[in-house]
């Protein structure tokens, strides 16, 4: 997380920040502050005290924000920051890749992600990976499964893609 100016309203940004995150901040005291959050992550959300609560009225007031359409141009989800304000990015959507790769590991990935494109991500296969020998790993029903895929066939959340070596 980098922040482009000095903060002067006290809010907090916690969660998982996938990529960077950065708060671009007005110079004069009093302005709102404005929020815009890259990388993988789909929606953050903004807890914020209310003003004058009503009694028996909740003192917090949530507002979620979509960061895929933030991030299209819909600047009505631009929200701007108020003293006190906790910001929360939730963690991004991850999955593990072993084996036969040039970078094995944990991978942020989009809804929808084949496992050809987070084996890209992962620097591709090595001189003795097998594109025809991979296996995932998943949890179903509370039980871990392997299973073969092929490389068009969408990953979850959580799996584990292990590229096997080829034959010779």
């Amino acid at each position: 997380m980098r922040f482009l100016k000095y903060l002067r309203l006290p809010a907090l940004l916690c969660g998982a920040l996938a990529g960077s995150a950065f708060a671009q901040l007005p110079d004069g005291p009093g302005k709102d502050a404005t929020l815009q959050l890259c990388g993988n992550c789909h929606e953050a959300t903004i807890v914020r005290p209310r003003k004058n609560p009503k009694p028996g009225e909740d003192p917090t007031e949530i507002l979620r924000v979509d960061l895929t359409e933030l991030q299209a141009g819909d600047m009505s989800l631009n929200v701007p920051l108020r003293d006190g304000d906790t910001i929360n990015v939730p963690k991004a959507l991850s999955v593990f890749v072993a084996g036969q790769v040039k970078s094995p590991g944990a991978y942020a990935v989009e809804p929808g992600a084949t496992v050809l494109q987070v084996i890209s991500l992962a620097g591709g296969l090595t001189d003795r990976g097998s594109d025809s020998r991979i296996q995932v790993q998943r949890t179903v029903n509370g039980k871990k499964v392997e299973v073969g895929v092929k490389l068009t066939d969408i990953v979850k959340p959580g799996d584990t893609i292990v590229v096997r070596e080829r034959f010779f």
